[in-house]
């Protein structure tokens, strides 16, 4: 233990730097006693009340991980240029952060948060940070109690969205987890916090819980033996950056697809994910000193080790830590795992997937051309036919009757009669030759129409087979450059889902052998008519007919089986109140988009990724304060909603808005808002007894909204709950649905893909989570037109890329009607 008047540090043997007590502050970092072993620290913990000055870790070549959980505040430069710093943990006891306190630490991807994202997400606001490859990770937000209660010394409590939270003490070894004081709730517990204070957690205490699909372990926890054992349906766990012993065969049989384990894990336990069934991949932040033993056994998905840093040694690492020989070891340094370039390889096949499109479209339609000519084989073969058979009788077949006559002729008049019948009969076989030629001609002409045809479809039908290797070798290259980034953008994955589910409905396109096959069985026409060999030809046009039809299509549209999927960004809503979003999100994954909630940071450059945005209800009491300029509520939120708008309003990309997103869009295009309805319009418009009003409103033809219900000027039944309406619309909008009072009730824009619908089209789901089931049944179906939506993002998407550009959007993409 080193002392002095100034602070309080040690140093332990694996690396761990403690450090307390009132810090001096210097301009440089070799200045502080403790920069004497700095090739030694490994991980900085703060004690309570610690305050981190400028320049305290500047340079550290072998920190990794940073736990400043009890920190006060960070300084300017604290830890600048930390070359291999990985991991931070915060907390709501840290009020200050400079904003360079983490310059240039490339390989910085993780920090973790001991409470509400919000407050996190408010804490780093301005700090220099690697938005584009971060992760933030915080608790989930605490709700109403429902029990709590003592375990050992721990504390726990349990809230009414299924989250367990134990902290501050020992949980210790029970003799079955049927003995733990919540017990009776085990269906309700979804989501499992190990908080700060817990030192240990005893033998099987947390094993077999059957409905717990997701845990936070936060503080330097010991794990016992088997703590996790069984609990299959547990498939997302975060370790934060403090944690550092886990227990043998702890996670062994649990559901995890993906996991990392913490970054100052120093040992892996023998036995740790012990026949984990959906383990695909497993990410190493650190790389531990050992493994204690095979903790990979039966874990028989498993197929890619990624390992968060540079140069490593893969052969030694697959052998040193027990990896199976199935699974392939990777670098994903985070250093270098930059997002640079994704958006173009994204956009690349994106438009191999359209020519691939047009391809397919171009070969169902060759098919078409050569099935429509097969109707007109079959009779050309009877004429053919009958034209040969007609020639047969005419050369071989007797007369069979006796001309008496002739006996009675003279012989001059009998030899003259006979020459002239001669030369009838020949003039006769000459006319059937003529005539059986001339069919033969026509039959072969329309034969070798039909096989020039069947030939072109067979070109198609490879050119769409080359297509498709297209698409999919550059789907590998989407694939093979986003594979290194970790943590992956969430954007990114949504895309790169969608691309994969259009290039699985492409693997039911068109099979490429039938048009090949029925070529092969009609080459020999020719041969089979220059033989008159009719049955043959007529089985061979058959067997053609057959596999054609196969290929047979009605249209040249795309099947809506085979579309890319659109992904769409959610956003807006209330903070405290998230059922808007909720329904929203379920109504557009059940019409067939991708979905994602929008996050609380500014990353609108990768946001405007997504193909189109939703803009979903909110209370407005709390949100209006009465100022038409904008919203009163989570500032920072509305600075973000107003800037996807802008972003997604500039590239013409489709806008939906619902309720107070209504009112947003209204605003955000300089319309004014009435924000108290008079006493007669709330009758009609606001809840009453905590439920929505149903009413009528009569819509325009013409319209995006008339059209997704396929209505005139007729009425259709919303509901309603809002003590505000439009006063004026704003810039080229038009209104398209009113309520017998006037109130404006739905819009869309002249030039823009954008509709604004003020009743609360979430709640007219009828399978709509979170109790949003109206029990009216005199109210019309929501689904129409999120399924509208849906089709429209996905049209909007398919437009070819701007003319002279080799970006989609480089330049804004008006969509007029």
């Amino acid at each position: 233990m080193k002392r002095s008047a100034a602070y309080i540090c040690r140093l332990t043997e694996g690396g761990d730097l403690y450090l307390g007590g009132e810090l001096p502050e210097y301009e440089r970092p070799e200045l502080y006693p403790h920069y004497l072993h700095r090739d030694s620290v490994l991980r900085v913990v703060a004690l309570p009340g610690v305050k981190i000055p400028a320049y305290a870790f500047a340079g550290y070549p072998n920190l990794r991980v940073a736990e400043l959980s009890e920190a006060v505040s960070v300084a300017q430069h604290a830890f600048l240029g930390c070359q291999v710093l990985t991991a931070v943990q915060l907390s709501p006891r840290t009020i200050k952060i400079g904003k360079s306190a983490f310059a240039d630490c490339p390989r910085l991807f993780c920090i973790d948060y001991v409470g509400p994202r919000s407050a996190l997400t408010a804490l780093i606001d301005g700090v220099a940070l690697p938005t584009d490859r971060l992760m933030l990770r915080a608790l989930p937000e605490a709700a109403a109690l429902v029990d709590e209660g003592k375990i050992g010394t721990a504390d726990w409590s349990l809230d009414e969205n299924g989250v367990l939270t134990v902290s501050g003490g020992a949980v210790p070894n029970l003799a079955a987890h049927t003995r733990t004081p919540w017990h009776k709730h085990l269906d309700k517990i979804r989501h499992l916090v190990i908080g700060e204070g817990v030192t240990r957690v005893g033998e099987r205490v947390f094993s077999t819980m059957p409905a717990l699909t997701s845990l936070s372990v936060v503080g330097n926890t010991e794990l016992a033996d088997f703590s996790f054992a069984s609990c299959n349906s547990l498939t997302h766990i975060d370790f934060f950056s403090a944690v550092t012993q886990l227990g043998m065969c702890s996670f062994a049989g649990t559901g995890v697809r993906e996991l990392m384990l913490p970054p100052s894990l120093r040992v892996i336990p023998e036995g740790l994910l012990q026949s984990a069934y959906a383990l695909k991949t497993l990410i190493l932040p650190l790389l531990p000193a050992r493994a204690d033993g095979n903790f990979l056994e039966y874990c028989e998905a498993l197929s890619t080790v990624k390992v968060l840093s540079p140069d490593v040694d893969r052969r030694g690492i697959a052998t040193g830590l027990f990896i199976p020989k199935r699974a392939k070891v990777v670098c994903a340094d985070p250093a270098i795992s930059r997002p640079e370039g994704i958006d173009a390889l994204f956009h690349d096949v994106e438009r191999a997937i359209h020519s691939a499109t047009a391809s397919y479209t171009a070969a169902r339609e060759a098919v078409g051309v050569a099935r429509a000519q097969i109707p007109r084989l079959t009779p050309r073969i009877d004429e053919a036919e009958a034209d040969y058979m007609a020639l047969e009788r005419a050369r071989f077949a007797p007369d069979g009757t006796v001309d008496t006559t002739l006996e009675a002729m003279t012989y001059k008049r009998r030899k003259k009669l006979l020459k002239e019948r001669e030369i009838e009969r020949k003039d006769a076989l000459k006319a059937a030759e003529g005539k059986a030629d001339r069919s033969t001609k026509r039959l072969i002409r329309d034969f070798d129409a039909f096989f020039a045809s069947m030939k072109n479809a067979a070109a198609a039908c490879r050119r769409e087979e080359k297509e498709l290797e297209n698409v999919h070798a550059r789907f590998a290259a989407v694939e093979e450059r986003i594979n290194g980034l970790y943590p992956l953008d969430r954007v990114y994955r949504a895309r790169a889902a969608a691309l994969r589910t259009g290039l699985d409905a492409f693997g039911q396109s068109l099979p490429t052998d039938i048009v090949p096959n029925a070529v092969t069985v009609v080459s020999e026409y020719k041969m089979l008519i220059e033989f008159h060999r009719y049955d043959d030809l007529r089985a061979s046009c058959e067997r053609a007919v057959l596999l054609l039809d196969e290929c047979r299509t009605e249209s040249g549209e795309v099947p809506v089986e085979q579309r890319v999927p659109p992904c769409i960004l959610v956003a807006g809503g209330d903070p405290l109140d998230d059922r808007s979003a909720t329904a929203c999100i379920a109504a557009l994954r059940r019409a067939g988009a991708i979905v994602e909630r929008a996050s609380d940071e500014d990353h609108i450059e990768s946001d405007r990724s997504y193909d189109a945005l939703v803009l979903c209800d909110g209370g407005e009491e709390a949100a209006y304060g009465g100022y038409a300029h904008g919203l009163k509520i989570d500032d920072r939120r509305a600075r973000r909603d107003s800037k996807l708008f802008s972003a997604f309003f500039l590239y013409g990309k489709p806008i939906l808005g619902i309720g107070r997103g209504a009112q947003q869009i209204n605003l955000y295009l300089a319309g004014t808002m009435r924000w108290n309805i008079n006493d007669t319009e709330r009758q009609t418009h606001t809840a009453k007894d905590g439920k929505p009003r149903a009413h009528s409103i009569t819509v325009t033809p013409d319209n995006a909204l008339s059209e997704a219900y396929g209505l005139g000027e007729i009425p259709l039944r919303v509901l309603s709950d809002h003590s505000s309406a439009i006063r004026t619309l704003g810039r080229e909008l038009v209104a398209v649905a009113k309520a017998h009072d006037g109130v404006i009730e739905a819009f869309v824009h002249r030039r823009v893909p954008l509709i604004g619908v003020q009743f609360a089209l979430d709640r007219m789901v009828s399978d709509s989570p979170n109790g949003f089931v109206y029990p009216a049944p005199a109210v019309d179906d929501g689904m129409p037109l999120f399924s509208a939506f849906v089709d429209l993002a996905w049209r909007v998407r398919e437009k070819p890329p701007v003319e002279g550009s080799a970006e989609r959007f480089s330049k804004p993409s008006v969509i007029g009607r």
